[in-house]
């Protein structure tokens, strides 16, 4: 809605502009629309990812992508621990796995330290935690 918004305004002034003999404003005000949707687009793209994390009897899944679940892993329940590494710089973050037998998968890496405080603690109730 607020680059179809934007679209209709830079017409109406560029339409004005043309009007009054000003030729060059259109080309701009095209290329001004195109770079403020190819961002806007772009800015959707990068901030649609999801994780979505499924506690079932026996087993924990773990489904990673952007419109769809694109990755997946299926851990046993009974098996799974919470994995908290504290970072070596007070710039970093923590980084939050979850991992069974060996392996381990990284969740949360797109979050704010707020949020990762509060998937730490809402998984520390559900499965038992190590500090790495």
């Amino acid at each position: 809605m607020v680059v179809g918004f934007l679209t209709f305004m830079c017409t109406v002034v560029s339409s004005y502009m043309w009007y009054l003999g000003a030729v060059l404003v259109l080309p701009f005000a095209g290329a001004e629309v195109i770079l403020l949707a190819v961002a806007t687009g772009f800015f959707f793209h990068k901030n649609s990812f999801r994780e979505v994390i499924h506690f079932y009897e026996d087993e924990v899944v773990i489904e990673k992508g952007r419109r769809y679940p694109e990755r997946h892993w299926k851990i046993q329940r009974n098996w799974v621990q919470l994995f908290v590494r504290n970072a070596d710089h007070i710039r970093y973050l923590p980084t939050v796995s979850l991992g069974s037998m060996g392996r381990s998968i990284e969740i949360g890496e797109f979050l704010n330290e707020e949020d990762k405080e509060e998937l730490i603690e809402r998984l520390s109730d559900l499965i038992p935690k190590k500090n790495i």
